[in-house]
């Protein structure tokens, strides 16, 4: 029982773990915001002289801004399928890019804190709170999230997989993110064609990753075109080389904003090894997927694939050919 301004309210037991998806998430960022604020604002005052603004201000260096600015709801869930979620003793985590969990201490609410792709609640049940008893000085849940992740990965796989009876033109920064919180192995294993391969004179066929490696296991070059569209991709892999349809692949990436090689000089053309034009080329999430994929196929070292020269940058775009050695 809890009572307020002489109001009680019975609150039964194990409600967290009956609410549904759409209601826990709702509720932990809503209940996470307020923790959120009530720890800065112990922290500022503790440093300065009080501004009931600063403690707002401040959060939205590390947290997403609908923690602070928004009074709306959690927008629904952004899952195809069933919300993927973990469970454990003490713990219940959704699948979420809002990445904000509750820490309690035997039950007790202490503090949020950014867990990246995961929203809910971890209860602990040994820990070292500070003098103020709202922050654990020596809380350790990676092990909990390494669970976590690893727990959810075939239900993120099987998510995506429903993308696949739709365009997938506008679920690309959605599949690339998946990639890069919950990592490769969602888009590995999974059936989905998401790949763009580039079939002359003018054709494109979307495949999946083991299709694409098993193509690949048969070829001698491919060709990956980044930024483009399909039909200059396709001008820039003749200009290059004259494919032959049984022993050439060429593929056309559209990745995230903010993965990409960067901005040069629009007229401006780089050449080199694509691991000198883009030393960042193995952690975009799409691209790189693609390039762990191609060196599985040919048995190579990553290394020794992107050292390979021939490579052009020019404005956002990046293209080459690697050669199967």
């Amino acid at each position: 029982m809890v009572d307020e301004d002489g109001k009680s309210t019975a609150i039964e037991p194990g409600w967290l773990e009956e609410l549904a998806p759409d209601d826990f998430a709702q509720w932990t960022l809503r209940a996470s915001r307020f923790l959120m604020r009530a720890q800065e604002g112990r922290r500022y005052r503790r440093s300065f002289s009080y501004d009931y603004d600063l403690p707002v201000r401040r959060l939205r260096h590390f947290i997403p801004p609908e923690l602070v600015w928004s009074r709306s709801q959690v927008s629904p869930s952004p899952w195809p399928k069933e919300w993927p979620e973990y469970r454990e003793k003490g713990v219940r985590l959704l699948a979420t890019f809002h990445g904000v969990t509750i820490l309690c201490l035997k039950g007790i609410a202490v503090q949020s804190l950014p867990t990246s792709g995961f929203s809910g609640i971890i209860d602990i049940q040994s820990a070292s709170p500070d003098v103020s008893r709202r922050e654990l000085a020596d809380a350790d849940i990676s092990g909990v999230l390494k669970r976590a992740r690893e727990g959810v990965r075939p239900h993120i796989t099987k998510n995506l997989e429903e993308l696949g009876g739709g365009l997938l033109v506008d679920k690309q920064e959605f599949i690339a993110t998946c990639v890069s919180v919950y990592g490769r192995g969602v888009v590995l294993e999974a059936s989905l064609r998401w790949i763009s391969l580039l079939k002359l004179p003018g054709d494109i066929e979307l495949v999946s990753c083991a299709t694409f490696r098993e193509r690949l296991s048969k070829a001698k070059s491919l060709f990956i075109a980044y930024g483009p569209g399909p039909w200059t991709a396709m001008k820039w892999w003749v200009s290059i080389r004259q494919p032959t349809p049984d022993l050439d692949l060429a593929v056309v990436v559209d990745d995230t904003s903010g993965t990409g090689p960067g901005y040069g000089k629009y007229d401006e053309e780089k050449l080199g090894s694509l691991a000198t034009l883009w030393a960042e080329c193995k952690s975009s999430p799409l691209f790189g997927t693609i390039l762990d994929v191609a060196a599985q196929a040919w048995q190579m070292n990553l290394e020794d694939l992107t050292a390979q020269d021939g490579w052009h940058h020019k404005s956002d775009n990046i293209w080459g050919l690697f050669q199967r050695r």
